[in-house]
């Protein structure tokens, strides 16, 4: 049995059979003064949960496509091997669980990293992500990105040893696509700018690399060396599908899923129906088309679910060969450019918000994502070593891309 772990407090177990692998809360997690489920498709009961429910979850807190395809080679596991691959790596995960063993809350270990050693770290993930098989490295995030985990005390990077937790995401440049860095840090800022709940994200440069910070909505620093997680899951964990099928063309969610979930268990269900609709028209805005079901999250823990913040935003509009169709279709349509009023009512309609405040929000956002953007960019060149380059070509697509969503939601033709 694999036990898992909320700090020091025993949450349950997981169990690997032929079948597959199970899940079953401990007695003690329910009698807990603090306690959680630790999924919307697992609320607390006497029974344990099977593969069918218990495997997709975890399933989803390992990395994805090319990425567990390393992992699983760099530590001797199948990529499908769920149980094996989180007793290498499940120590510190997205969310509040702990796989394999407690917490070290008050020996939590963190080793600080030089110039020089952070330099090695992000030339060494490509081919190693997540560390994996660096024995006190024990970290596992979801997606097909390249990305760590580390923590940040007085400004100072530290790699969290032996399941500590992590406060930020440290994300390099990619090595398929132009400054992504810039890209995603001008969306993220943009977004928060208009008011968006997102992470605040920021950006460093060690000797040439530059390299993406985002703060972890799911950890708490308490005081420097001691975290707090908080519980969360993704879309796909909350409706119990496997993260092959996070996209809606491949039978995964779409919109009126997401409001179905958000309408059912969010504890602040009009102020996140809200914000939910904010993440879709800026994902329009910005040309975001890759908003899958892994791109949106709950945070579970701490009095009911709630919709997460905003994470992942990123520019598809300025490379050649990745799609322009949306991954969660609007009213029926792929491309946001053709996105009219009609569209957004009716949208508005399947999710049961009012088309006329819809039509009216969309206009808004469009047209405050327009007007700030340059103002945000030059902001972000006068803050940080950017590619200038690459910020004028990402903020030149975005703004045509939002001034016309903003124009086409007044249109209505037949």
């Amino acid at each position: 049995m694999l036990p898992v772990y909320y700090e020091n407090q025993l949450v349950g177990q997981i169990t690997e059979a032929t079948a597959g692998i199970s899940f079953d809360y401990d007695p003690t997690w329910k009698l807990a003064p603090v306690n959680f489920g630790i999924s919307l498709t697992m609320p607390f009961r006497e029974m344990k949960y099977g593969s069918e429910i218990a495997a997709p979850w975890f399933a989803n807190l390992l990395p994805e496509d090319r990425i567990l395809e390393q992992v699983g080679r760099l530590l001797g596991r199948s990529q499908g091997d769920v149980y094996g691959l989180l007793e290498e790596i499940g120590r510190e995960t997205a969310g509040a669980l702990s796989i394999g063993g407690p917490e070290p809350i008050d020996k939590a270990d963190y080793r600080n990293l030089s110039d020089k050693e952070l330099k090695d770290v992000i030339e060494r993930l490509p081919s190693r992500p997540l560390l994996a098989g660096e024995g006190e490295v024990t970290m596992s995030l979801a997606g097909a990105q390249t990305k760590l985990a580390i923590a940040i005390f007085d400004e100072k990077i530290a790699l969290p040893l032996h399941g500590a937790a992590s406060t930020h995401i440290l994300k390099p440049k990619s090595d398929r696509l132009y400054a992504t860095v810039e890209n995603e840090l001008l969306c993220m800022r943009l977004a928060s700018e208009l008011g968006l709940n997102i992470p605040a994200t920021s950006m460093r440069v060690v000797d040439g690399h530059p390299f993406l910070l985002v703060q972890r909505y799911d950890r708490k620093i308490v005081s420097p060396g001691r975290v707090e997680r908080i519980h969360q899951e993704d879309i796909c964990q909350a409706l119990g599908i496997y993260p092959t099928q996070k996209y809606e063309a491949r039978r995964g969610p779409g919109l009126v899923d997401l409001y179905r979930i958000v309408d059912t268990h969010a504890q602040r269900r009009a102020r996140d129906r809200l914000a939910l609709l904010d993440l879709i028209i800026f994902a329009c805005c910005i040309g975001d088309t890759d908003r899958h079901g892994k791109n949106y999250s709950l945070i579970l823990s701490h009095g009911g679910a709630r919709l997460a913040p905003g994470y992942d935003l990123i520019s598809a509009l300025s490379y050649d060969g990745i799609t322009r169709n949306l991954a969660m279709k609007i009213a029926g349509k792929n491309r946001a450019e053709q996105l009219e009023r009609r569209h957004w009512e009716r949208f508005a309609e399947e999710v049961r918000l009012s088309p006329a405040a819809t039509v009216r929000r969309v206009e808004e956002l469009a047209s405050a994502a327009t007007e700030r953007l340059l103002e945000v960019k030059k902001a972000l060149i006068d803050e940080y070593p950017v590619n200038r380059d690459a910020l004028e070509l990402f903020a030149a697509k975005i703004q045509e891309r939002a001034r016309r969503i903003g124009k086409n939601s007044l249109k209505n033709s037949k």
